[in-house]
């Protein structure tokens, strides 16, 4: 890193470079949404030329579709490593968390008319989820179970919409005394808990015996 006349590092070498661009439009996108974000504002967000965005991404487009890219990569890698359902959820959990700009991000994007085929990176991971739930709940046709995609639909919609609406919802209901990591730890084992129905899989407290 370099640093520049404001006292910030200057990201050198492609890595780095990339990576920052990564960075920056990931924020930037979740905070105004990819409509309202320039190349050139990403680039002096990131701290480089703007012509080597378009050197290492191409178009904005190409750039947005790298950012998703990257966060499947990082997600899929969750989901994939080692442990029992359990743990593997646990993970996935706090990657929301730990890259809650990115949800922000997808919920930008998708507000602005991005649709699900310019979006359809990410339904790989939908998969990884099924593939993680089915053998742990019911057959559809017993106990008038539900089609389980509807249940990861469910829960899927409560995990993303914790990341953007959860200061708002703590606020409204007294939460906001909660350390905010408790509080994801929280919800984040409800979740967990009713995806996964076996009873020796549920965790502790947070939503059924």
């Amino acid at each position: 890193m370099e640093p520049e006349a404001d006292g910030r590092s200057r990201p050198s070498g492609r890595a780095a470079v990339m990576d920052a661009v990564l960075d920056a439009a990931t924020e930037l996108i979740a905070d105004r949404g990819p409509n309202a974000v320039t190349v050139r504002a990403i680039a002096e967000r990131a701290g480089v030329n703007h012509a080597l965005v378009h050197r290492y991404f191409g178009t904005k487009e190409d750039l947005i579709g790298a950012v998703i890219a990257r966060e499947v990569t990082y997600f899929r890698r969750l989901a994939k490593g080692d442990g029992g359902t359990l743990e593997v959820f646990g993970r996935l959990m706090a990657g929301l968390s730990e890259r809650s700009a990115y949800v922000r991000f997808l919920a930008r994007a998708i507000l602005d008319g991005y649709r699900a085929a310019q979006l359809d990176l990410d339904f790989v991971l939908f998969r990884d989820v099924l593939g993680l739930v089915e053998p742990n709940v019911p057959p559809v046709a017993a106990e008038g179970q539900p089609d389980v995609r509807i249940a990861v639909a469910a829960l899927g919609s409560m995990a993303l919409g914790w990341r953007i609406f959860g200061e708002f919802l703590a606020a409204g209901l007294g939460l906001d005394t909660m350390p905010p990591a408790q509080l994801d730890a929280a919800i984040d084992g409800f979740i967990t808990s009713v995806l996964l129905a076996r009873p020796a899989d549920r965790i502790p407290g947070a939503g059924g015996s």
